[in-house]
This record gives C-alpha cells, structure tokens and sequence, in this order.
C-alpha cells in the first residue's frame, strides 16, 4: 500500500508548542508511522511555497528517516502553502509507478485552491497541540480534498489510524477486499471437488 507523506516545511513548524518543536514531532510522528507500516513503500515530499520530492517510494525506511530529519525550513526556496502542487507531485509519481496509493498531509496549516480536484485518498494529521481544537484551516482543506483530519495524539493511536486507513484506501483500490472474498468461497468448494477426482479415479472408471 504505497503512501506519499508530504510535509510542510514552514517557519511556523520551528514553534514549541509541540515539544520539542513542530517540526520535530513531525519527524517522530513519521519514524512511527513507518514502523507501524513495515515494508510498505512510502515516498517523501517537502513543500512550503513550492513542492520537492526527497525520496520517491521506497521501503527502506532508515533512509526514509534520514531524510525526513534533513527536511528543514531554512532549505525551502519559497515560503507559502503549495499543498496543491505537492499532491499534483505525489500524483504524477504514482502514475509512473502504476501503483493504488494515497497521500497523507503533515501540517500545522493547509490550504488549497478553489475547485482542485484530485483523484487520490488523502489523510491530513493536524501537527497542533492534541490539547487545542483543530485549526480552521485543516478543517477546511480536508473538506476541499473529502479527506479524513486526523488530530495529533500523544500515543500512537493517530499513526495507527492512518496506517489503517492507508491500508483500506489500496485494498479499496486494488479490489483486494472483493478478491479475498471470492478466493475465500472457492475454498469451500475445495473438498468437494476432490471427491469428485478420488471417484474419477477409481478402477474401472472410464475414462
């Protein structure tokens, strides 16, 4: 289940009122989502007032971190919320790929155009204080972009939902759920048609 993690890298993300930085806890919050995902493939977008790709899709998750922790707002060219042109970037690298994904937003602010359409699955995790209500903003864009806000948590419970979600977003996509339930029905019939062989092969059976 491929997962395109694309995160604001904004000044504001240098604040502390998500310790130690916002910034920061954006780069836990990956490292466990990660984890969470195993060897699943998943590529990294950096954007601000323009997107960057930093790592195509890839399962090698330790250099997926070593990049995320390079990820700064003092390399970004042009500051701003380019949040639509970062998912265009996701976008066409999954039409490359010819793999069923989705996109997952890391932001403490999120905006996009009027009347952008997108064809992709798309998770926003609100990088706030769990304490605080979820900035208007995010609601907002996750009501242009019909994605699921998910607030930032102090366990895990947030990156277990995404995974989860990611998870059903491809099995949606790839019709796996449909597959496994047929491939499920045919084995009932499994017994039935081997009786059916150990009869055709008993002596004197014509052929």
């Amino acid at each position: 289940a491929g997962l395109f993690i694309l995160l604001r890298a904004s000044p504001t993300l240098l604040a502390r009122d998500l310790p130690p930085t916002r910034i920061e806890r954006a780069r836990i919050k990956i490292a466990d989502l990660l984890e969470e995902r195993s060897s699943a493939a998943t590529g990294l977008i950096a954007y601000s007032g323009s997107a960057h790709l930093v790592l195509p899709l890839t399962r090698d998750n330790r250099l997926l971190q070593t990049m995320a922790a390079s990820i700064d707002p003092g390399i970004m060219p042009v500051e701003g919320d380019d949040l639509a042109g970062a998912i265009r970037l996701a976008e066409a690298h999954f039409q490359r790929s010819g793999s069923a994904a989705s996109v997952l937003v890391l932001a403490d602010n999120a905006t996009v155009p009027d009347g952008f359409n997108l064809a992709l699955p798309v998770q926003i995790l609100a990088l706030a204080p769990p304490e605080a209500p979820l900035p208007p903003t995010h609601q907002s864009a996750a009501k242009a972009l019909r994605a699921r806000l998910t607030p930032l948590t102090h366990d895990n419970r947030d990156v277990r939902q995404i995974a989860a979600r990611a998870l059903s977003d491809y099995r949606s996509a790839t019709g796996e759920d449909s597959d496994s339930r047929r491939h499920d029905s045919g084995l009932a019939l499994l017994p039935l048609i081997a009786l059916c062989q150990l009869i055709g092969f008993r002596k004197g059976w014509p052929a």
